[in-house]
């Protein structure tokens, strides 16, 4: 809960204790507990911002501030002392813990800040590659159209807003909300996340150049799934750049206001097995990151925008969760750019055909729950680390979930019992695969040592590690 919201409660609660146990309450105490609930709510409300979460509390407050008027009034006080305790009792206490509760269980997640020395800037781009038609799109030799956004060092003191955790949501979240039967009001509040990432801010001056890692989210994910991560890698010297995949995200928002939403129906055909229809997913999810590639190398050349000079193509990585695991994997396969991959939870079945024929020489590490989706797919898995030409490590971790190693666990304590994520504590998880995937990169992008990737270093008591 926000600060505002908790000092709204408790003046709720001074209130209600107040009209329940003070017969006779000192008007000069009444009034300015009053004003002060009132100075409160509109700070909430106005500044703050307003979520619906706290309607109870909302409520509640005008309520109880009604009352005390009531009894500021002594010409009153005989007619209503009476059923007062009986109605604030019962009433108050339960609205009150409904107001405590939601905001609780349904909170406005906070990210931690990243522990680099870099602050962190954020700027989104619009790609159009006019060198593929899009067949995902219903719209007849409609061009391929990408939302990217990057995540890089910044430049200290930089006067720039925080970045929201999802530009443009109130475009995108009726249409999210059509699709999955709820009220649209239900995600309004996932407008207030604010993150630690400072928007369009400068990039941090290095002649060198920064390695860039392209990060593939999962089926039906989001190109910003993973900010923490990226903001943790941004911190120490990266620029990230994760892409919508679009009509496979659960949703792109254009610059012109044009919402795309995922196409399972068009991505998964009847007429096509579900294997073939991933690998041609990937497929089409590789091209993306080729042309997330020419995009940068192209804006590195241009003067004027916020990472102009900055990018050190000589150092390419790439990272996916899930499907984007996969895709991380076949892009490393066929792109010489690639010089490292990491694959969080991958989806790898899809691309089993395609290992018939081809084998990683590129260091990797795949990070995984105990089960790596099912069985065929940990198989293969397994294979690929076995055949590996270059290092490998497999990082197996007690208690976590697919979606431990996206940011969905920082979105509500009720993930856990939901299913939604693992039995693993949310930040000790992210924490494991923000320092994890850190290690990686500074060893096979920056040639670094670290002590974490030896086979004699002690991990955390989650983490089952193994090298080729």
């Amino acid at each position: 809960m926000r600060p505002s919201e908790i000092i709204l409660l408790a003046f709720d609660l001074l209130l209600i204790l107040f009209l329940l146990f003070r017969p006779n309450p000192s008007k000069l105490m009444l009034s300015v507990i009053g004003v002060a609930a009132i100075l409160i709510l509109i700070f909430n409300i106005a500044v703050d911002g307003y979520r619906w979460q706290m309607i109870p509390a909302y409520i509640l407050t005008i309520f109880l501030l009604s009352l005390s008027l009531l009894r500021l009034k002594k010409s009153e006080q005989k007619h209503v002392v009476g059923w007062l305790k009986v109605f604030i009792g019962f009433l108050g206490i339960l609205t009150l813990l409904i107001a405590v509760l939601l905001p609780i269980v349904l909170p406005v997640p906070t990210l931690d800040e990243p522990s680099g020395k870099y602050s962190v800037g954020t700027s989104t781009y619009h790609i159009v590659d006019e060198d593929r038609i899009d067949f995902y799109n219903e719209t007849p030799n409609a061009r391929r159209e990408l939302m990217v956004q990057l995540w890089y060092p910044a430049e200290s003191g930089e006067e720039s807003i925080k970045a929201k955790y999802i530009e443009q949501l109130d475009r995108a979240a009726p249409i999210i909300a059509r699709r999955l039967g709820l009220p649209a009001f239900l995600l309004q509040h996932l407008t207030l996340i604010r993150t630690n990432s400072f928007k369009d801010a400068q990039i941090a001056p290095n002649e060198a150049g920064y390695p860039l890692i392209l990060f593939s989210h999962g089926l039906a994910g989001l190109r910003m799934q993973n900010t923490a991560l990226f903001e943790h890698l941004a911190s120490h010297g990266y620029v990230i750049a994760s892409v919508d995949h679009t009509f496979d995200s659960v949703f792109t928002v254009f610059p012109d206001g044009r919402v795309t939403i995922h196409r399972q129906e068009v991505i998964f055909p009847e007429e096509t097995t579900f294997l073939e229809a991933g690998h041609q997913l990937m497929v089409v999810r590789t091209n993306d990151l080729d042309a997330v590639l020419n995009y940068l190398k192209d804006l590195n050349q241009i003067n004027g925008n916020s990472v102009a000079g900055a990018i050190n193509f000589d150092e390419v990585g790439v990272a996916g969760h899930s499907t984007g695991g996969g895709t991380a994997l076949l892009f490393c396969l066929e792109s010489p750019s690639c010089l490292a991959m990491l694959a969080l939870d991958g989806w790898l079945e899809p691309l089993a055909e395609e290992l018939n024929h081809k084998k990683l020489a590129k260091p990797a590490m795949f990070m995984n729950t105990p089960e790596w989706l099912q069985k065929e797919n940990q198989r293969l898995g397994r294979n690929i680390i076995m055949e590996q030409q270059d290092i490998a490590y497999e990082l197996t971790i007690t208690g976590m979930g697919h979606n431990n190693f996206t940011d969905i666990p920082l979105l509500s304590p009720l993930t856990t019992p939901l299913g939604l994520t693992g039995s693993i504590n949310s930040n000790t998880g992210l924490n494991i695969v923000n320092d994890y995937s850190l290690a990686f990169f500074d060893k096979h992008l920056r040639d670094e040592k670290q002590p974490l990737l030896q086979n004699d270093h002690s991990p955390p008591p989650e983490v089952q590690f193994k090298t080729n």
